[in-house]
């Protein structure tokens, strides 16, 4: 229980801060995949509409529908196109290999983060 409350810790420790950063400059800020660790996750940091401006998934059904307790609503991906965002996290970390290829190439400028790691991708 000490290391998953230590890893959550360390996650607002950093998450946070970087969020409001990019709030303060007002950049376009979503994620990709809308799966249950990302409803945890972006629970656990606090994340709702005020930081993360939409969340991007392939899954049909989810279209439309917002995380569960963030107010942050679900579109498909093909928004990406038409609306470059930002700054990109990849929220199901376990597919980030397949969703880096289909991200590729990005915009230029376009940031890319994944929830998993403390680093940026790109």
């Amino acid at each position: 229980m000490r290391d998953a409350q230590r890893c959550l810790d360390t996650d607002i420790m950093l998450w946070r801060p970087r969020f409001q950063r990019w709030a303060k400059a007002r950049k376009t800020v979503v994620g990709y995949g809308a799966a249950a660790k990302a409803t945890v996750w972006l629970n656990a940091i606090g994340v709702g509409p005020q930081w993360m401006d939409y969340v991007v998934d392939e899954t049909p059904e989810k279209n439309g529908l917002y995380i569960p307790g963030t107010g942050i609503r679900i579109l498909r991906p093909e928004v990406l196109g038409v609306f470059p965002p930002d700054v990109i996290i990849i929220l199901a970390h376990n597919y980030a290999d397949e969703i880096r290829a289909k991200l590729e190439p990005h915009p230029p400028g376009t940031e890319l983060w994944s929830s998993m790691h403390h680093s940026r991708l790109s």
